[in-house]
């Protein structure tokens, strides 16, 4: 006898449409219970991602956050990109920002999924700086004989040596936090947990693709509507919510609101955090020189721009 293959929702919404029906079955005489601000759903024998066909599972320390920020078990695996979504792809407008961060995560929502322990959560629950290493993981999983090659150049500043290379995912650097921040890491809330002399503190989380999504698009709306916003607190919002799922106007004007209170001291705690994450957090390539083995770096940019990710950049090789 054939055996049932068990469903695993791949976005949010189907997350929550399943586990309402699986409630209403079991209760037929009760209404469906809404998940509210869980949208995850909860299921112990929810087997492992990487048992679906075509997926490929990513090693959470591997990744740039080596991942020490995401709860311990969790599994996240992706699949090459098809042709509908780099169709799709081939329709971003690459002069405007928010277009080309839409279409990342459009590549992420339906390229990526991720299971911490027994929670099938999102894409939006990958850490931000996670968010290219796992673009280029699924990309190499695309062209897997390597027909659309990225080459960067690098220049050595110990010998002088040029060396021009393909990059691949393992090139990006990691995060490594500063002495200063990796002590008062908190293994249990995955967090940055800083304490003041005066008794106040305060906790910074690595945001995830679904804290940015929310302040990007609050943004954008303030822009739109011509309206002011506090840019001081946009500049600490996205290290202060844990959790994308209880983010709202609310929640945030409530955050805002409380920042307000902040001594002199607490505001310049918050500044060095952030000013210490701009520092340590690289958007760059690494590569060991081929002649002295030193380390060069190269800052992350595409010859043929962002749409050579999905799309071929030397497209008239491929003309008679």
């Amino acid at each position: 006898m054939t055996e049932k293959k068990e469903f695993v929702p791949q976005t949010e919404e189907a997350a929550k449409k399943y586990f309402e029906e699986q409630q209403a079955s079991q209760n037929p005489t009760t209404a469906p219970v809404s998940l509210g601000k869980a949208t995850s759903l909860v299921d112990e024998e929810t087997p492992s991602l990487v048992n679906d066909l075509g997926w490929v599972r990513i090693k959470p320390e591997t990744l740039p956050s080596q991942g020490v920020f995401y709860p311990d078990g969790t599994e996240i695996t992706i699949r090459a990109a098809s042709a509908a979504e780099i169709r799709h792809w081939s329709t971003i407008d690459e002069e405007d920002i928010l277009s080309m961060d839409d279409a990342l995560n459009k590549i992420m929502e339906r390229c990526s999924k991720i299971r911490m322990g027994k929670f099938i959560g999102t894409y939006k629950d990958i850490k931000e700086i996670d968010r290219f290493f796992i673009i280029f993981a699924i990309r190499e999983l695309t062209f897997k004989k390597g027909e659309n090659s990225l080459n960067i150049t690098f220049n050595c500043n110990n010998c002088g040596k040029v060396d021009n290379k393909a990059i691949v995912k393992e090139m990006l650097s990691y995060y490594v936090p500063s002495p200063e921040l990796q002590t008062r890491f908190d293994e249990d809330l995955k967090c940055f947990h800083l304490k003041l002399t005066n008794g106040e503190q305060l906790k910074f989380f690595l945001p995830s693709l679904g804290v940015m999504s929310y302040i990007k698009n609050y943004v954008r709306e303030k822009v739109q509507s011509k309206q002011e916003y506090d840019k001081a607190f946009l500049r600490w919002a996205p290290f202060l919510f844990p959790d994308w799922r209880n983010l709202n106007d609310a929640i945030y004007n409530q955050a805002l609101q409380e920042s307000y209170s902040w001594g002199t001291d607490k505001i310049s705690v918050a500044d060095w955090f952030v000013t210490q994450m701009q520092t340590t957090i690289k958007a760059e390539i690494r590569n060991e020189c081929s002649v002295c083995g030193q380390e060069a770096t190269a800052p992350i940019s595409f010859r043929g721009g962002v749409k050579s990710l999905f799309l071929v950049s030397d497209i008239t090789s491929k003309l008679l």
